[in-house]
């Protein structure tokens, strides 16, 4: 009988498991070349990339890969030459330039 889900490419030298083919090892079987996967764990992955293997938590993360701290509030910092007020977040900014819009809406008739 033949499968043409699992089959061995030409020259024989790579298996290949098509969409819905699935290679099973029972009990007592083993994969030559391959470690115990029954053993293997998230946390003896091995190659995982840096950012996913580092630290148990976001800041044992950042400081294994040397990442910034997230320490930054949004605020906006005043700015004389443009008349940029200060604000202490976005949303504050936001409504103090809505006001002023609206504020010269007003003034100007519209």
């Amino acid at each position: 009988m033949q499968n043409t889900k699992i089959y061995f490419k030409q020259g024989g030298d790579e298996l290949v498991v098509a969409s819905g083919g699935k290679i099973v090892v029972e009990a007592g079987g083993d994969i030559d070349g391959v470690a115990n996967l029954s053993a293997v764990t998230w946390a003896n992955l091995p190659s995982k990339p840096a950012v996913i293997a580092a630290g148990a938590d976001k800041e044992a993360a950042r400081t294994a890969i040397d990442a910034a701290v997230v320490t930054h509030d949004h605020a906006v910092v005043e700015d004389a030459a443009s008349g940029l007020a200060a604000a202490a977040d976005i949303q504050a900014l936001a409504i103090a330039l809505s006001a002023r819009i609206k504020a010269l809406e007003d003034a100007a008739g519209g």
